[in-house]
């Protein structure tokens, strides 16, 4: 099993759209032996109602779910169907719980910082670097991602001409990933998986970032994966998951 942990200290940096972007892009990919990925998605936050600790599974092409219960479950299925060493887990870390994510990067196979393009953000996204890194295990990487980031060119140029950016990417341009995630409005229905795979735009959209972003964590995991050629409509092997 290997697990992402996605962080940031400030709320509403794209943590959310960040996992479901991972494990939605390594669901298109199988394994050496032909087998796919079971790709889990963990909130850690608690629904108040119990309810809605399992999401919404209906098409979605992996399991995503809230709560330490749920995903005992989900792990302990897993378990049982020898499908352990095919899981990865990624992780949405909440914000503002530094201790919390100290534990979770610790025990984590590979962090993700989103970052957003304003001078908040980076500031967030140094600290919350300055709390996990002296955590995580030897060799396992630390990474940078832009998020929501700029499509159209002439307001990327501006956004990275900025002063807050340049003096941001100067010092951390080595552990940023090279995949940059579109203005995340593009990417906000996979968490209600509502985005329809047979429009072509939308297929583009979605899935291209989305592969590019799973091609690069799963490298940085040190994953040995394959990757089918992108079709017109999306096609997914759909993972065994809870069932209740």
């Amino acid at each position: 099993m290997k697990t992402v942990f996605v962080s940031q200290r400030k709320g509403g940096a794209g943590k959310g759209v960040t996992c479901h972007a991972i494990a939605f892009g390594l669901s298109r990919a199988l394994r050496p032996d032909g087998q796919p990925n079971l790709n889990v998605l963990y909130h850690t936050d608690v629904a108040s109602d119990a309810e809605e600790r399992l999401i919404k599974q209906e098409k979605r092409p992996y399991i995503a779910v809230r709560g330490k219960d749920m995903l005992s479950r989900v792990l302990a299925k897993a378990q049982a169907e020898n499908r352990l060493d095919n899981l990865i887990l990624i992780v949405d870390g909440g914000a503002n719980r530094s201790e919390f994510d100290v534990e979770l990067a610790s025990r984590s196979d590979l962090v993700v910082i989103p970052v957003m393009p304003t001078d908040d953000s980076y500031l967030r996204a140094r600290l919350t670097l300055d709390t996990v890194a002296p955590v995580v295990r030897e060799g396992v990487p630390v990474r940078f991602l832009l998020n929501a980031w700029p499509t159209d060119e002439k307001r990327r140029l501006k956004v990275e001409s900025e002063l807050g950016f340049r003096d941001f990417f100067e010092a951390a341009e080595i552990l940023t990933m090279a995949t940059r995630l579109p203005n995340r409005e593009m990417l906000r229905d996979l968490s209600n998986y509502s985005v329809p795979m047979k429009d072509k735009l939308a297929y583009g959209t979605i899935v291209r970032p989305t592969t590019a972003l799973a091609k690069e964590a799963a490298d940085l995991l040190g994953l040995e994966l394959n990757w089918p050629e992108p079709t017109r409509t999306a096609r997914h092997l759909h993972p065994v998951g809870e069932d209740e």
